[in-house]
């Protein structure tokens, strides 16, 4: 039986050896430090403890230990990876988001920039329509000659068209009873004339655009002023009280309106007097009375009252109109 045990403590010797060595392959001596077999001459003894060592699952047990932690590791870089990419992510988005703004914010600046130089274009171009080298005053001179005309169209609109016209037609007219005077006639006229305008154009009679509907090739428009004695012009400045002083006398600014023939129509010539201290007047022929002025009215309404012949485009039909009206007003037959 020692003889066994000799063998057994020997085996587990070398067995916790192996473990050593598995453990810890740079220490060569450890097993030796550790376990010493003695021999004697009657007989082997073992100073090795009796130890029964479960080597496989002890190597179980290390390696679990081992994989569990490299498995934490890996999920460690896995999730620092996903945060780290997140962020890239979301600091991408912001950079993106944060130009988007820039670039909104960029381009509305260009379209206000965009906008202005439009409307800047736009008011040069309107500008550019309603005055010339050779009539600054266009403008005002044109809404004179829309204003008589929608005068003419208003039932009792005599005394409007005389406000119209210079101060010494004004005054002879006014003291005319037959300027205030009711006219059934031609208010049925007028009536009549608008019923017609709207049916065929589908709004009422009232200027919108004098530009478009007494375009300058129709309406030539000049302005200068009245000669002095001394045949010089120029002398007295337009903006000057002593040039404006309501009498026709030297220095005074004046405009004439030349109008082409057109629309059956022969052509026709309108003096036009400047007043203090900004307005422009028609300067109406001394043989013209406020009867006179009612029956020219009449008569060209009605031969302007002809739906199927008027023009298509609206603008042309109150330049027609117009025609007809200035006729009236300077004493010209409609026929």
């Amino acid at each position: 039986m020692r003889k066994n045990r000799v063998t057994y403590a020997a085996v587990a010797a070398m067995a916790l050896g192996t473990v050593a060595f598995v453990g810890c392959e740079k220490d060569d001596t450890t097993t030796a430090s550790r376990t010493t077999t003695t021999t004697t001459g009657s007989g082997s003894s073992s100073t090795a403890p009796a130890v029964d060592v479960d080597v496989d699952v002890n190597k179980d047990k290390l390696r679990s230990a081992a994989d569990r932690t490299g498995d934490a590791i890996h999920r460690g870089a896995e999730k620092t990876g996903e945060v780290l990419s997140n962020a890239a992510d979301k600091t991408k988005e912001v950079a993106k988001d944060v130009g988007g703004k820039i670039n909104d914010a960029a381009h509305r600046v260009g379209d206000s920039a965009n906008r202005a130089v439009d409307r800047t274009v736009d008011t040069a171009q309107q500008a550019g329509a309603r005055g010339t080298a050779a009539a600054p005053d266009a403008e005002g001179i044109r809404d004179v000659l829309a204003q008589v005309t929608e005068a003419s169209l208003t039932k009792g609109g005599l005394d409007d068209m005389v406000e119209r016209f210079v101060d010494a037609d004004r005054n002879r007219l006014g003291k005319d009873s037959a300027l205030n005077s009711n006219h059934p006639d031609l208010d049925g006229r007028i009536d009549q004339f608008r019923k017609d305008w709207k049916a065929k154009y589908g709004k009422d009679f009232n200027f919108k655009n004098e530009e478009a509907a007494l375009p300058e090739g129709m309406f030539t428009i000049t302005q200068g002023e009245i000669a002095r004695a001394d045949n010089r012009t120029g002398v007295d400045s337009p903006a000057s009280p002593a040039a404006d002083t309501n009498r026709n006398d030297a220095g005074r600014n004046v405009a004439t309106i030349q109008v082409a023939a057109g629309h059956n129509l022969p052509a026709l010539t309108v003096p036009m007097i400047h007043e203090a201290p900004d307005s422009w007047k028609i300067d109406a022929p001394d043989t013209l009375g406020a009867e006179k002025l009612k029956q020219n009215v009449l008569d060209h309404l009605t031969a302007a009252d002809n739906p199927a012949q008027w023009p298509q485009d609206v603008n042309d039909a109150y330049a027609l109109v117009t025609h007809h009206v200035l006729m009236a007003v300077m004493d010209q037959q409609s026929k």
